[in-house]
């Protein structure tokens, strides 16, 4: 049986950088063109004003498939919805610079474009074991919990660093316009309320220290599911 095959676009949100995002670029380019699953892909690159060289670090990378990106501004959503209005292709994969994912898990959302419109690789549905530090198992159960209580998205793994989006999902919705860590629950606050195709997927993910320090955030994201609330409250009927 013939595997279908897609054109991909991945998103690669990154900053301070420069030690590692060449070598992980390559890594995945290399797995990417064997892919079984892809006819055509890019990856795009979305830069963001750094403390290292990291715009020097992307400028080396010489490959058609590589699309750079230069943002004067910094946050997670403000890569990501750059990085989505640049992709041409139909299927966009967002993932961590750090590659926090095994490959095989890729493999597993890009099966399942057939029948669904995001596809969240999950750390939750299955009790796989996660090497993650209390702290932050604690700081995401919580997350999880307040995202129930004043959002109502059914899905387990909200902040899942890799998520494979059909972009025409934002024809009918537009982009999410919080620009840091609660881009995610915005995307997949509007993918409920369209009634888009949303599935979770078991996977592996391997914890690897990274910028994100929880006691610094954990307001900011608290203040970002308000906003969300908030600003959506009037639009939408409660669905749930």
């Amino acid at each position: 049986m013939t595997k279908e095959k897609i054109e991909l676009s991945v998103v690669i949100p990154t900053v301070n950088s420069e030690k590692f995002i060449e070598k992980n670029t390559k890594i995945l380019e290399a797995f990417l063109d064997k892919n079984e699953h892809i006819k055509e892909y890019e990856i795009i690159l979305a830069a963001q004003i750094s403390k290292d060289d990291t715009f020097e670090a992307v400028k080396k990378l010489k490959s058609e498939r590589i699309v750079p990106l230069f943002l004067e501004k910094k946050g997670k959503g403000i890569g990501l919805t750059a990085g989505f209005k640049k992709a041409r292709y139909d299927w966009v994969l967002m993932m961590d610079d750090d590659l926090p994912y095994p490959f095989e898990s890729i493999k597993k959302v890009l099966e399942k474009t057939k029948n669904y419109d995001v596809i969240i690789a999950s750390r939750y549905i299955q009790k796989i074991k996660h090497k993650v530090p209390l702290i932050r198992r604690i700081a995401s159960n919580v997350y999880l919990l307040l995202v129930k209580i004043f959002v109502n998205i059914p899905q387990k793994d909200i902040q899942a660093g890799m998520k494979l989006i059909k972009k025409e999902l934002f024809e009918k919705t537009n982009y999410p316009k919080e620009e840091g860590y609660v881009w995610d629950t915005e995307m997949l606050y509007l993918a409920n309320k369209a009634k888009k195709r949303i599935v979770e997927v078991p996977v592996a993910c391997i914890h690897k220290p990274n910028q994100l320090v929880v006691y610094k955030v954990a307001l900011q994201m608290l203040a970002g599911i308000l906003r969300i609330k908030k600003r959506y409250s009037k639009k939408f009927k409660r669905c749930y």
